[in-house]
Parts: C-alpha cells; structure tokens; sequence
C-alpha cells in the first residue's frame, strides 16, 4: 500500500469539472496528470494537466465512475491520508478509516481528444468577477440566457446575451486589442458558463469558424481549457 501525495485545491478544482462530466479518468502523461473529457451531448469539453505530485495514483491510470462521489467523502474526512491499495483508495484521519474502490477504466467512455485551435481570431481577458455577471444573466430569475451571440467586427467584440423564448437580453461591446481579419457571427450555449469553475479568470479566444475557447489564466500551478462551439439551432427555435 502506497501513500498518495495530493494537493486539495487540485481535488477541489476537479471536482469542480465534474458537472462537466462525473466520469473521468487521469492519466500520467511526461510528468503530469491529465483529463480530458467532454459533456454527455459533447458541447463542452476540457482538457486539465496538473503537477503529477497534486495526485499521485499508482500506475498510469485512475478511473472515477462519479468523481464528485469521491470528492465529497475526501472532503467529510478533512483531508485525509490517502493510500492506494490495488484498485482501493484508502483514506484515514486520526482513528477513521474509509475505503473508496476507483473504477475500470474500460467503463469510462473516452469521447474527446485534442482541439485544432491555433491562431485565434479575438481574444479577450475575462476577469472571475465579469464571469460571475455573465453567470448571473444566464441564471433562473434574472435573463434566464441560454445563447450567447459573438460579433466581432473591427476592433470591437459584441457579446449579446438572450433567452431563446424571450426578447429580453443583455448587450455590451468590448474593445479588441486588435482588429479582427474578417467580421464573424455566430451563437454559442451558455452552457458553458456553467461549467466554467468558480472564482477563476479566464482567456477566452474565438475562432470565426465557430470555436471558442476558454483558458485558465489565474495561477493555481495547473492548465485547464475547455472548449465549446457554435450552437447548431432548431427551425423551431428561431
């Protein structure tokens, strides 16, 4: 049995991207633990790599059918000890002892790979308080936004909140660093607004073909991105 090293802002930010997905699976990749993974309907997906030392599993896999089932057992013992046993995970502080068996990895769908996102078209600084006034139209009782429409024309970046259902939205131009080649529109769900993890800043760079992403910028000693593209629209929806 071998004593895991971790770090608990690391668990505690993973946790964070299962609302993306529950399931996951890290693996060891030059030094450092990776997930990549992606929603059920794949309209968002991350890709994560931290410090191979922020949890060092043996092997070269770690599989969790729920994560956040993990995550909050880890959290009721306060930052235990972690031993790994074979495929359990063991887990003791002072006289209590908990045992969490982790998942094969043949069970965990593995849908997403890598992005082609070279060469952004725009790129803005979202700070974690301008995320929160984003978060806060997209939430029931306030806009309710489920779309969140892109213009980028010159050196202006228009972003334009709205409820499919409703005529109610929330506009705000934002300044370029530099002028877009060519003028783009096109819709994204705000979906991944949702899924971005709380309290952080972000890059968020777009590509007119319809890709955007969103690029942890804040210091925490791991890389996250996470993608989503342009939302595809029912007739029936328009």
């Amino acid at each position: 049995m071998s004593k895991i090293d971790y770090n608990p802002a690391t668990l505690s930010l993973v946790n964070e991207l299962s609302i993306v997905n529950p399931s996951m699976i890290m693996k060891k990749e030059d030094g450092e633990v990776t997930i990549k993974s992606s929603s059920a309907d794949r309209a968002v997906a991350y890709i994560f790599t931290a410090p191979e030392d922020h949890f060092g599993f043996e092997g070269e896999e770690c599989a969790f059918y729920n994560y956040s089932e993990f995550y909050k057992l880890f959290s009721v013992m306060d930052q235990p000890v972690i031993k790994q046993n074979g495929p359990d995970l063991v887990m003791s502080k002072e006289r209590s002892k908990m045992k969490y068996r982790l998942s094969k990895s043949e069970t965990i769908p593995q849908n997403f790979g890598a992005v082609d996102f070279e060469d952004p078209d725009a790129e803005i600084y979202l700070t974690a308080e301008y995320l929160k006034k984003l978060y806060t139209f997209v939430s029931n009782g306030m806009l309710n936004a489920n779309r969140l429409k892109l213009k980028g024309e010159g050196k202006e970046l228009t972003l334009t909140l709205e409820n499919s259902k409703s005529p109610n939205s929330f506009s705000e131009v934002i300044e370029l660093e530099n002028a877009v080649d060519e003028e783009f529109e096109f819709t994204i769900s705000t979906s991944i607004f949702q899924n971005l993890p709380s309290n952080l800043d972000f890059t968020f760079s777009i590509k007119e073909e319809g890709i955007v992403e969103f690029k942890l910028a804040t210091e925490t000693g791991v890389s996250l991105v996470l993608y989503t593209a342009e939302l595809i629209e029912d007739d029936d929806d328009e």
